[in-house]
């Protein structure tokens, strides 16, 4: 407060003493830039967009142990704001700012043509190149988790993104002059989740713990467009016990090669997934299953419901003992969202 009289105070004596000098007695922490954006902003927490199934309609009919609501994202706590000039034709970075989730008010110079919106509290994403927007690229880190490293070979095991929004906008210098800035953006969900139930009709009882992968699934995904790479990556998780046997709910950045925030299903997909589970039973004994899970992915590029069918696991395996006693430290970190 000490500063802010002080500077009052000069500018007030200047004022009195040289009134000819009034146009260069501007501080920027007493006056501020007179163009200012005041921005509401809206999250749509989605966890699973256009895929040719309308889950939320038809829920109940599924079986899930939680309703459909508790798969939605949360909503996030804050949001980084990036400005952008244009310099030959490109968007190049100007400012970056940080705002709560529900928007407020920054000022925008006259020269700013783009802004970028993306939500700054994810815990496993990672935002780079932010030099320009056709740049700025989300990815997750690699996962410790080494028992899927052959499911799709070349792939890398990375963590799933717990939450991912975004936003992009221009604006023109017309808007700015005279106040015609948008005054609410709509920020979008670049993170999608797979609801995995695997059927066990069998068993089930012995079951104590089980991780596993889904492979070939998008490894980046740009946040100005909403495009996904057409690099791959394997996204692996932990599951809990359910009523109909085991499930989860994964985190991805949906099928590679897709263009834009809300792509359509591919009648002629032509990538390839899979599922690898890992069993751990209550006598130490494990069980590996494979599926492919192309056809269901094809349909559902951007999150949905996988559906693994009579699962039966073998009366010769829950006798006995192996005599290995399973560690939970052995699965590695995750960032599932358990169905129960």
């Amino acid at each position: 407060m000490k500063k802010y009289y002080k500077y009052i105070f000069t500018i007030a004596l200047s004022l009195i003493l040289f009134p000819g000098c009034r146009q260069e007695l501007v501080y920027e922490d007493v006056i501020d830039n007179p163009y200012r954006m005041n921005m509401d902003l809206e999250w749509e927490m989605e966890w699973e967009v256009n895929s040719d199934y309308n889950w939320a309609d038809n829920w109940d009919d599924l079986g899930a142990d939680n309703d459909y609501d508790y798969f939605r994202p949360r909503k996030p706590e804050g949001v980084a704001v990036i400005l952008y000039n244009e310099l030959n034709g490109n968007y190049v970075f100007s400012k970056e700012l940080h705002l709560p989730s529900s928007g407020g008010s920054f000022s925008i110079e006259p020269t700013t043509r783009a802004i970028l919106f993306f939500n700054d509290d994810s815990d496993y994403v990672t935002v780079n190149n932010l030099g320009s927007p056709n740049t700025v690229i989300a990815s997750t880190g690699n996962h410790t988790n080494t028992s899927f490293t052959d499911l799709h070979k070349g792939e890398r095991n990375v963590k799933q993104p717990d939450i991912l929004y975004g936003a992009f906008i221009e604006v023109t210098e017309e808007q700015i002059l005279n106040g015609e800035l948008p005054d609410k953006v709509v920020i979008s969900p670049l993170a999608y989740g797979y609801v995995i139930k695997y059927h066990i009709e069998k068993n089930l009882e012995y079951v104590k713990e089980a991780t596993g992968a889904l492979a070939g699934m998008a490894e980046t995904v740009n946040i100005m467009t909403g495009n996904t790479s057409d690099s791959k990556a394997t996204f692996v998780f932990e599951c809990e016990k359910t009523s109909y046997g085991i499930g989860v709910q994964v985190m991805t950045f949906g099928i590679p090669s897709s263009e834009g925030y809300k792509p359509k299903a591919r009648s002629d997909y032509s990538g390839q997934h899979d599922l690898r589970l890992i069993v751990k039973l209550t006598n130490g004994k494990t069980l590996t299953l494979d599926h492919d899970v192309t056809d269901q992915i094809a349909t559902q590029p951007k999150g949905g419901v996988i559906t693994i069918s009579d699962i039966n696991i073998p009366d010769d395996m829950v006798g006995g003992n192996s005599g290995f006693q399973p560690d939970v430290d052995d699965w590695g970190d995750n960032t599932d969202i358990p169905l129960n």
